[in-house]
């Protein structure tokens, strides 16, 4: 990083020494922005109007640095914590019942007479179960199908140039199911 993204960073109190950031305090500041706004419906212009983009969070929290290069630092580092997985450093700063979640969001910018709209991914906080069900759990699972169907073609694909492999596959498909089966039983 840059020194004068640390003096930045020093400056609003987020430092441990000379060049570690506090990251956990700076975690702690986004969930309490976050806090202060949640989606409390599933109601999707809800998500819309009050999610926000990793340069909103960081203008929000950390403030605006006079650098462009020390403002991608920043936006770089709200972004890796406000990973929506749950080693997440905002996700696990988190309690009573609130889940960081992420959807895209537009914005319109406007400056001078040009007007232009971008498309980001916004994070909020919710406790409502269908936004955390849809936009977080189906999500993961719509990934873990995706991997699943790349696996069966990366299998054929093998079989195919090395006809030989068919033998080594049903035991790797078996480890596969049985690690599924310990890890998500059905009806648990």
């Amino acid at each position: 990083m840059l020194n004068e993204t640390y003096d930045h960073l020093t400056a609003r109190g987020f430092m441990r020494g000379e060049e570690k950031i506090d990251r956990a305090a700076i975690a702690q500041a986004i969930a309490k922005a976050l806090l202060a706004n949640p989606v409390l419906t599933s109601d999707l212009s809800e998500v819309q109007a009050k999610a926000m983009t990793a340069g909103e969070i960081r203008y929000q929290v950390l403030g605006q640095p006079a650098d462009e290069e020390v403002e991608a630092e920043l936006d770089a580092l709200v972004t890796a914590l406000t990973g929506v997985g749950t080693k997440g450093k905002v996700q696990n700063a988190l309690e009573n019942g609130f889940v960081l979640l992420s959807a895209p969001v537009t914005r319109r910018i406007v400056n001078g007479d040009a007007e232009s709209t971008m498309k980001r991914n916004g994070r909020f906080v919710t406790e409502d179960l269908d936004l955390i069900e849809t936009l977080w759990l189906e999500k993961q699972m719509q990934r873990i199908e995706g991997g699943v169907q790349e696996e069966k073609r990366r299998q054929e694909m093998a079989v195919q140039r090395q006809p030989q492999l068919q033998a080594r596959l049903q035991p790797l498909v078996q480890k596969l199911h049985t690690y599924v089966a310990l890890e998500l039983p059905a009806g648990s």
